[in-house]
Order: structure tokens, then sequence, then C-alpha cells
């Protein structure tokens, strides 16, 4: 397993630089102090010589510094990109991507479709039978029967009521009863807004 050496301290690599500009080869100096006769003359007097103009086949460290500073900076760019996409693509409401709808949007497309078929029923007074209560009091089982003039029996309006306290009620606290219906046209799982 390759081992993890500390770097050289600068004045430690000045000091080689210098002692192969007086004419010590590399070779020597990585017998005589450790590093290798690659490190130091490949690394750090071709690095120096790029930085003075001696060399003009390599980049200075003021470029190299900018480079890594650049690869950085895409990289961060490329990882927020990401998760602008991902963003973007649970913002625009996977549902509308995958055709499906809220039950707000459902009961408003299914009134829609059946507007010319609703009218109002010949008798208004009662719509159960009482016959059907007096079968469900003889085997002791209370019927599924809203009061008059509540949506509670609807499992359409249910799933919308559901909706509204899912996606409404339970994530805001109002301080009065104006905010609360206010909020109502602003809440992004029911379409009232696009209908007014």
């Amino acid at each position: 397993m390759h081992k993890h050496r500390l770097p050289y301290a600068a004045a430690f690599r000045q000091q080689m630089i210098d002692l192969v500009h007086a004419g010590r080869t590399p070779e020597d100096l990585a017998k005589e102090f450790g590093p290798t006769a690659q490190t130091i003359y490949n690394n750090w007097v071709a690095q120096a010589d790029s930085d003075t103009g001696k060399r003009h086949d390599g980049l200075t460290t003021t470029e190299r510094e900018e480079l890594t500073r650049l690869r950085r900076k895409v990289k961060q760019l490329e990882v927020e990109k990401e998760i602008q996409a991902v963003a973007n693509a649970l913002n625009t409401r996977p549902r509308k991507t995958l055709g499906w709808k809220t039950p707000a949007e459902a009961l408003d497309e299914y009134l829609k479709s059946v507007q010319v078929v609703l009218r109002r029923p010949v008798e208004s007074a009662q719509y159960t039978s009482i016959a059907f209560g007096l079968r469900c009091r003889e085997a002791g089982v209370r019927p599924s029967m809203g009061s008059g003039g509540d949506a509670y029996d609807n499992a359409m309006w249910e799933s919308f009521f559901a909706t509204l306290e899912c996606e409404l009620l339970a994530r805001r606290r109002f301080a009065t009863h104006e905010q609360a219906r206010l909020a109502l046209f602003t809440c992004p799982g029911l379409s009232f807004a696009t209908r007014i």
C-alpha cells in the first residue's frame, strides 16, 4: 500500500532548485535528501523555470492555480446543474408529467364532463329510501350518510378534503379565518386559482 507523505516545505524545495541550478544532478540530490529525481527535476525545477520565464512548455504556478480553481468551479456548476434539474423535475409536479391529477383537478374535470347530465332530481326531499334505513337498523349497521348539505358521503369530495387537509391545513397555522380563506386560492394542490 502506498504511504502518504507530507509535502516538502517550500524552503526545502527552493533549496533543491537552487542546487540543481548550481550544477548538482537531481539523481545525486535524490540519494542525499530523499525526494525522487523526477520530483526534483520534473516537478520543482521545471515549475520554477516556468514561473521565471526560462521555460515556455508548461503552465506557471499562477496558471495552474487558476486552472485548478476553474476545474473546481466547473465541477461545482455541474453539481448545481444536476441539483437544479432534480428540483425542476420535482417542482413541475410529477403528477402532470405522469398524467396524474389532484383530487380537485379530477373533480373539476368530472364536473365539466357531466355538467349536461346533472339535473335537479324530480323529488328533491329525500335520496335514500326509508326501507334502506330500516334494514340498516335491523342489521345493527350505521349507514354512511352525510347530513343535509355536506359532501362527506361522496368519495371524490372526501379525497378533495383530504388533499386540502394534507397540503394546506397540516402545513400551516392561520391567525384569522380570512387568512385561511385566502390560502385556499394559493394552495398548489388545489386548482381554484386556475378557475378564477
